[in-house]
């Protein structure tokens, strides 16, 4: 077509140049204007004008206003100006055409064909001037001539032309502002065309193709032109083309386009070019895509010819492109911020700068890229790129790449080396490659716009917050690539390093690799982007760092490394092949993990192991090899285990491995037996431990000792094996008190036929048989349930109907409730059964448990009966009592049974027979997921009222949508309703009440006590329920208690707002009660949020105490606060404070008042903020806080807090407050708390003032005082070492770990502090001292004490033996040291018990055989001491005794007494002697005298006699009450009375009654002492009834009791017959002999129970032996 217009073109021309030439001739100018138009418009017959016509014999021609018309009347062609220079003579006389310029201006040309018929609309010009078709004109032979043409200059404005052509589909235009052309040379000849310069300016040409272009016809080779142009430019140039065809619609508008010095020969494929220089365009292509043409039959199209090198020789010095924007679009797409497509690209801002091009015949390409630069719209942004490139036929360098993309750079020098062109391009792995990367950078958010769905992903998140940095080097090929350096760096501080090859990184299978010191390193705030340490259970060490050498070839695989760590190094080394076979070796060193950080188990400490194993076999089922592992050390808890090892032999799959372990605490032995194989391996398992003790293993608090055996044996594979274990020899020692674990024995075998399981043991027992393995099993039971889910459908048989048998039962044993299950204190068996049969389609289960109490909360007649047929199911829950705290649940019952897609339910509750619940309701199913629920109309109790319901009642649910239908419930004026019909237009559920009581249903929980009352009224609507969840409110409670508590009134608002808003109102006012609560709640489908403000106007003091009298008294004052909550409910913020004004109240254990002037709390989000929060007491003083201490973690708040306190009084109680402690303490204190909960940081210093006066209760141990059943030690004489009986010394563990602490204490010298050792007794010490000290508890639980108490006064006060009670003076030098361990103090105690007594006794040997008088005199009462000295250590004290007379007093009898004490002295067992009768008895051992008179001996006689006598009284009582249930107990006691002027033997009978109430836990004694021989004292009584007593066992086992007694006794002639009462909390403990009181009472816990007796024979002769330990004791 182009080729068409050149020809019209060039005719054209040469026409107006011959008219020219004639016109311009002065003879002929007006004829031929005149004649031409005339005989051109007869002959065309359509309007021809000329306006004016110039023609010059030099050859200048001016043509003016040119017309012509086509035969429709529209113009063809108008010229509004046309000059040229053509002399004629070189036309005439050379035959050469020479235009020395053109000139035209104007021209208009409009061509067009409709159809191939009429042809062109100038056809009729052709066909006006064409010659006779029978008179043809003759050719010339002009073969010899030739013309030559020369040109000089070319100017062509303001063209607007058109060409449209139905026929072929194409409509053009031309609107040409300018065109200008100096031509400098013009060989038409050589094709050799030499311009100077080609500019075009403010020119728009357009070009449609409305139909298929045909493919052209081959044309005849001509000879290619040699284009020459110096300077060339475009201008202001708009191109537009499109084809509706090919679905392309393209423009082009630019702005300035230009080169220079272009040399193109198009013959010898030459071109060169200066410079190219392009600037402000703009192109744009729309394409559509079409379905790719099919293929024609037959059609070969495999082969593809060889790629050969274009034969050009090109060079180009520069290139630069500046600010264009290019966009394509392909079917319609358009660009997306943040998401590129390869369909709809939009660049602006594009910059291209290349130099020295070159483009050789000789297989090369050169150049320089200086710069390429472009924004695209998806938000790709290169800023820079340049390189420079040189291509052969042997290797391409890209040397200095520099791009910047983004936040990405890369900076490197690329080199790929090929052996020839064709190989590059069909081989293109076959080529090696050298790399040097020197910097790269790249952040994965440049990823985001090629994968959008990338933002979604947290973890690509969370890698996009910092930069992959690194540079590597690498050369080689696909089979081997070497690396000899790689860095890449995440951040600053993560990293890896490496050095190595990569080998056939194309193939999958093949892949290998082999690095050399392979650096890896991290840190914990990296690691915390993507790993969380809450949801991993871990903690992340501070840093990680692996380095080591890894090493992969097809199936082989080896390594050495290291992975170091603050937590602990891991060493591997070893080989993995299976490429043949398998062969394996692994070295695997753990050192110094430390666990307990690793795995936030501060109870694991570190661990240290090596594990070495390597095999080798055909398969895994024939494989042979060894196992060995060793584990140094770890540690749980304070216990560390060592020396752990652990065998393992393979040989040809079948070997063994084993483990075995002893030391103190833990003794076992492993041994595991295994067969290997591919149809049923075997598995052999025996475990003996022979020891355990969980206490010192941390893993019980108790003190557990246990041993068993245990066997398992498996043979077979997932679907058909045997499955057996066993544990024998099972024992459990608790508290000396063995349990036997009795024979445990688990079996099972599983077929294609049967499944069989049984278990037994003491506690646990059951059995399940089924004709069919678990997978038939499972599926019978899936298809029988399926009856009641799919409607008439049958579900089809089974060829072999499925039968299975369970039973199961649990029954308490000793060793359960007594050893590892506190809590359970009685509990009957357990039963539970499973039937079915798939033949009968009947199933049965049942469930029962008649009584439980665990840890006082009881639940009675626990039952479930499950039965289900083909048609229908029912079932039976229900039971007769829950107890648990405030709940004491009525007896209660739940019937259902479902048939024909009906499920009923009937629930009935009972109160002692009476009803309180009774409800009816039927579910029906229906298709579509559509549930009806009805509730019957003939009986619905509630709290033993009758409540009213419509018959026609109904809930419909159905695909999250509610509908009710006359729901209603009431009861005179009680009601509730459910509608959803209420005035709101979104879909809802509402609930309305009208003086609804809330006991009505919460006394269903506790029938006799009220949990909540309150009378309730108004609706609570939920809009657009299971989408929105909105909420409307208008509810009112009247009266709302809580526990009996008074809260006031209570009213909740909520109105519906725009946007999806509820605005909410909540008010609890009166009762000491002033809260209101209002704000917005937000809720669509897509999110909810809450913005609520909380005003406490008031909250009185004595309201908090209605909640818990028993701990708070005389409260006083209000609580205020106000607070915000803001935020989605995921995600709550919250803010405020709560202030004290004016309050008080007083903790009744501590009986002290505190107050609280106007002291505030403020709460934020995640923190809690005490500033000068002061506490005052009684006295004015205060206690202060400051700090906060932080949310993050609820379970775990953070502390920074500190407290000072000046003279601050904490305790102010007396015996009755509190029967632990009670007294005064007065302190100052200044201290911090920091850390977190589970592991607080304290420092501080404490000042106990002298004004304290504390005395505390020591327990004491319920053993101690059994003298009655007496003692049994489990023990094992022939292995002390046992760990089941080995008795250990007591050790002294810690009693607080996981703390921090370092204090100083001051105790003021003044200070008092009482101690009562033995509350029974009255046993305690009462001091007065003070001393410095400084105090540490480490992490570990280590005490630390440094310092010294001084005594300045004191008293001890000590009961021996039931009898007598004495008292101690402490001497004030006495003190107690500390030098660090708390429990080692040094002792340095003096005790002094004064006592006035008669020496006659103590000097009977000197006085026998003397006169009365003589012997009188020694009978008077003289004053002595009695010296108790304590020394040594705490844990160990050394005692002494010593006797002494004061100093006016040793002259007493001329001195013989002093003497003779001084005597007794020297001899410590006669000292011993006498000091434990003057403490005991007050008064001297008596000795045999030479006057007859009875010693020691007689007096021991006497009370062997009156023993005896006591034991016959208590067996004959025993006989006469027989099982009465009272116990008569009888004791004779016969002494000398030396009270009275002359001693007097005396003899007492002491008789009392005792009987036992409620299971033995209330004891009552009463009884009296009636005198039997000597005189009655003066002012001496014999009441009935003198002494009474009443102890209740507050624990079962009699640890703990309260006792309180009233005694009758005879203290001397002065004070007379005196009572003593009392009450007491009593602690027992054990001992075993009487000096265990005195030196290991603080550091030796004896056991409380005795061994069960196996016969009765074997239980007398223990309490006889048992008898006769105490007797020593």
């Amino acid at each position: 077509m182009l080729r068409v217009l050149l020809r019209i073109f060039l005719g054209l021309f040469i026409f107006f140049i011959l008219l020219i030439l004639f016109i311009r001739s002065p003879w002929g100018q007006d004829i031929i204007v005149g004649k031409a138009t005339d005989y051109i418009s007869e002959k065309i017959d359509t309007k021809f004008n000329i306006g004016k016509l110039y023609v010059t014999f030099s050859g200048n021609l001016t043509l003016e206003e040119l017309y012509l018309e086509d035969t429709s009347q529209d113009t063809l062609v108008y010229s509004e100006y046309l000059e040229a220079n053509v002399p004629f003579r070189p036309l005439l006389f050379r035959d050469e055409i020479q235009v020395d310029f053109v000139d035209w201006r104007g021209l208009k040309a409009n061509i067009y064909r409709k159809d191939s018929v009429q042809g062109f609309n100038f056809q009729y010009i052709i066909d006006a001037f064409a010659t006779d078709a029978d008179n043809p004109p003759q050719t010339q032979d002009n073969s010899e001539s030739s013309f030559s043409l020369s040109l000089g200059s070319l100017s062509f404005t303001e063209f607007d032309l058109s060409y449209y052509d139905e026929v072929t589909g194409i409509d053009a235009k031309l609107n040409l502002g300018g065109l200008e052309l100096e031509n400098e040379s013009l060989d038409l000849e050589n094709m050799k065309f030499h311009l100077s310069e080609l500019s075009l300016q403010e020119t728009s040409i357009s070009l449609s193709q409305m139909q298929a272009s045909k493919t052209p016809e081959e044309e005849q080779k001509s000879s290619l032109p040699w284009i020459l142009v110096d300077e060339f430019s475009l201008q202001d140039v708009d191109i537009h083309y499109n084809s509706s065809t090919e679905g392309i619609a393209s423009e082009a508008y630019i702005d300035d386009f230009s080169f220079s010095d272009l040399d193109a020969n198009l013959n010898t494929q030459e071109v060169a070019l200066d410079q190219w220089v392009w600037k402000d365009s703009r192109l744009k292509l729309e394409m559509k895509s079409s379905a790719p043409a099919k293929e024609k039959a037959g059609e070969a199209g495999d082969s593809e010819e060889a790629f050969t090198w274009p034969q050009w020789e090109v060079n180009v010095n520069e290139i630069a492109f500046e600010n264009h924007q290019i966009a394509f679009y392909r079917n319609g797409k358009r660009p997306s911020k943040g998401e590129f497509s390869a369909e709809a690209i939009a660049v602006e801002k594009f910059n291209f700068k290349m130099k020295d091009l070159t483009f050789s015949k000789n297989e090369s390409l050169s150049f320089k890229l200086d710069d390429l630069r472009f924004r695209e719209e998806s938000g790709l942004v290169l800023e820079e790129f340049q390189m420079l490139t040189q291509f052969n036929s042997k290797e391409t360098k890209l040397n200095n790449v520099r791009m910047r993309l983004n936040n990405s750079l890369l900076f490197a020098d690329l080199n790929f080396k090929y052996t020839t062109l064709e190989n590059l391009i069909s081989s293109p792995l076959n080529s090696t490659l050298e790399v040097d990367v020197s910097s790269i950078k790249f952040n994965v958010k440049d990823a985001y716009v090629f994968s959008p769905d990338l933002r979604k992903n947290k973890q690509i998140q969370k890698l996009a917050k910092k930069n992959f940095k690194g540079n590597f080097e690498a050369h080689g090929d696909v089979e081997t690539l070497s690396i000899s350096q790689f860095n890449l760096y995440w951040g600053e501080k993560t990293q890896l390093q490496l050095k190595g090859s990569l080998s056939k990184f194309t193939q999958a299978e093949k892949f290998g690799f082999n690095f050399k010191n392979l650096t890896a390193k991290t840190i914990k705030k990296d690691l915390f982007e993507f790993i969380s340490e809450q949801d991993l259970g871990m903690s992340l060490p501070e840093s990680v760092k692996l380095t080591g050498d890894f090493a992969k070839k097809g199936a082989n695989f080896s390594t050495r490394s290291q992975l170091m760590t603050p937590l602990g190094d891991i060493l591997l080394e070893g080989y993995y092949n299976s490429l043949n076979a398998i062969n394996y070796k692994l070295a695997l060193d753990v050192q110094s993990l430390r666990l307990g950080k690793l795995l936030q188990n501060e109870q694991l400490g570190n661990l240290s192991m090596q594990l070495n194993s390597e095999g080798k076999g055909n398969t895994i089922y024939e494989l042979s090899g060894e196992l060995s592992s060793k584990i140094d050390s770890i540690r749980w808890n304070d216990y560390t285990f060592s020396g752990m090892e652990i065998q393992g032999k393979l040989k040809e799959g079948t070997g063994d491995v084993k483990f075995d372990y002893a030391d103190k605490s833990l003794k076992f032995d492993f041994v595991s037996t295994l067969e290997l194989d591919s149809v049923s391996p075997q598995v052999d398992m025996k475990f003996n431990l022979e020891g355990i003790n969980t206490q010192e293993l941390g893993l019980t608090t108790k003190d557990i000792r246990a041993k068993v055996l245990a066997n398992l044996q498996f043979k077979g594979n997932a679907t058909q094996f045997q499955l057996d274990a066993q544990l024998e020899d099972g024992l459990v020692v608790y508290d000396n008190r063995p349990y036997y674990l009795g024979n445990f024995e688990f079996s099972s075998e599983v077929d294609s036929t049967k499944t069989l399981a049984g278990i037994s043991s003491q506690f646990l027992n059951g059995s399940l048989k089924a004709n069919t393995n678990i997978e038939g099993l499972s599926k019978a039971l899936e298809n029988h349930f399926k009856n009641y889910s799919e409607d008439s459908i049958s579900q089809s048989p089974s060829n072999r109907p499925v039968n299975l048998d369970a039973n199961l039962k649990f029954t308490n044993s000793p060793i359960l409730s007594e050893v590892f299950i506190d809590g359970i204190k009685q509990m009957d068996t357990l039963h539970a059964s499973f039937q079915f049969d798939e033949e009968k389609a009947l199933l049965t289960s049942a469930l029962s448990l008649p009584y439980l109490n665990y840890k006082d909360n009881e639940l009675e007649g626990l039952r479930l009966e499950v039965q289900s047929e083909k048609s229908y199911i029912k079932f039976d829950l229900g039971f007769d009592k829950i107890y648990a705290g405030p709940l004491d649940v009525a007896k209660t019952q739940i019937q259902g049974n479902y048939e024909d897609r009906l499920l009923s339910l009937d629930l009935d509750a009972f109160k002692d027979e009476e009803e309180l619940y009774s409800s009816s309701v039927s579910v029906k199913f229906e298709d579509e997921d559509l549930y009806r629920i009805h509730v019957s109309s003939d009986q619905l109790i509630l709290n033993a009222s009758s409540w009213t319901i419509s018959d026609e009642n109904e809930i419909i649910y159905q695909n999250e949508k509610i509908r009710t239908s006359n729901f209603s419930i009431h009861q005179n004026s009680q009601q509730i309703a459910l509608r959803d019909d209420l005035d709101f237009e979104k879909r809802h559920l509402g609930v309305t009440f009208d003086n609804f009581k809330l006991s009505s249903l919460f006394s269903y929980f506790n029938p006799e006590e009220k949990l909540t009352s309150g009378k309730l009224s108004g609706n609570l609507v939920l809009i657009e329920p299971f989408v929105s969840n909105g909420l409307i409110s208008n509810l009112t409670i009247e009266d709302l208690k809580v526990t009996e508590v008074a809260l006031g009134n209570l009213a909740l608002s909520a109105v519906a707002k725009p946007d999806d808003d509820y605005e909410l109102d909540l008010s609890l006012k009166d009762a000491g009660v002033d809260l209101v609560v209002d704000g917005v709640y937000h809720t669509n489908p897509a999110e909810s949020e809450l913005h609520l403000k909380i005003d406490l106007n008031k909250l009185e003091m004595q309201t908090l105490e209605n909640f818990a009298t028993e701990y708070i008294n005389n409260s006083k004052g209000d609580l205020k606060g106000n607070f915000s909550i803001d935020g989605s409910l995921e995600d709550l913020d919250y803010e405020g404070e709560l202030t004290f004004e004016d309050a008080q109240f007083n903790l009744s254990r501590l009986n002290t008042l505190f107050r609280l002037k106007d002291e505030t709390i403020k709460l934020s989000k995640n923190k809690l903020s005490l500033d000068d929060f002061t506490v005052e007491d009684a006295e004015g003083e205060s206690f202060t806080t400051n700090g906060f201490i932080g949310l993050e973690k609820v379970t775990n708040p953070k502390f920074d807090l500190s407290f000072s306190a000046e003279d601050f009084q904490l305790i102010n109680s007396e015996a009755k407050d509190n029967e632990l402690y009670f007294g005064k303490l007065i302190f100052s204190a200044d201290a911090s708390l920091e850390g977190d909960l589970d592991f607080p940081k304290v420092r501080g210093n404490l000042t106990i003032k002298e004004k304290s006066d504390l005395t505390y209760i020591v327990p004491e141990s319920q053993a101690g005082i059994e003298e009655i059943e007496g003692i049994v030690v489990f023990v094992n004489k022939e292995n002390p070492d046992d760990i089941l009986t080995q008795q250990k010394e007591e050790d002294l563990k810690a009693v607080l770990t996981g703390i921090d602490l370092k204090t100083d204490i001051k105790i003021q010298k003044k200070s008092n502090v009482k101690v009562v050792f033995n509350e029974r007794t009255g046993d305690n010490v009462k001091v007065q001292g003070g001393g410095d000290f400084k105090f540490s508890i480490s992490r570990t639980g280590q005490m630390k004490l440094l310092g010294k108490y001084e005594v300045t006064d004191g008293i001890v006060e000590l009961n021996f033996y039931d009898v007598v009670k004495r008292k101690f003076d402490i001497a004030p030098s006495s003190s107690i040291s500390w030098s660090g361990n708390i429990y080692n103090a040094d002792l340095d105690l003096r005790a002094i018990y004064r006592i006035e007594t008669s020496t006659s006794a103590l000097m009977a040997t000197q006085t026998a055989g003397e006169s009365s008088v003589i012997q009188n005199r020694y009978k008077q009462q003289l004053p002595f001491l009695v010296y108790l000295d304590v020394g040594g250590e705490l844990m160990s004290p050394e005692l002494s005794f010593q006797l002494d007379m004061p100093e006016d007093k040793q002259g007493a009898i001329n001195g013989t007494v002093y003497g003779r004490v001084t005597q007794v002295n020297q001899q410590k067992d006669l000292l011993n002697k006498q000091v434990f009768s003057l403490l005991v008895l007050n008064r001297f051992y008596p000795a045999s005298g030479s006057d007859g008179s009875r010693g020691g001996a007689a007096s021991m006689a006497t009370e062997n006699i009156n023993q005896a006598i006591s034991d016959q009284l208590n067996r004959f009582s025993d006989k006469l009450t027989g099982n009465t249930g009272i116990k008569l107990n009888f004791d004779v006691d016969s002494y000398t009375d030396y009270q009275g002027s002359t001693a007097q033997e005396r003899t007492d009978l002491n008789v009392s009654a005792q009987k036992k109430f409620f299971d033995d836990r209330l004891v009552v004694e009463a009884g009296s002492s009636v005198n039997v021989q000597g005189e009655q004292r003066q002012a001496e009584t014999q009441p009935v009834i003198g002494n009474v007593s009443v102890e209740y066992l507050l624990t079962e086992d009699g640890r703990w009791k309260l006792k309180g007694f009233r005694k009758s006794q005879y203290e001397n002639v002065i004070d007379g017959q005196v009572f003593v009462s009392g009450i007491a909390l009593v602690f027992t403990r054990e001992f075993n002999k009487f000096k265990v009181l005195w030196d290991k009472a603080f550091r030796e816990s004896l056991k409380e129970e005795s061994l069960k007796e196996k016969s009765d024979s074997q239980k007398k002769s223990e309490d006889k032996q048992k008898s006769e330990n105490n007797t020593d004791g």
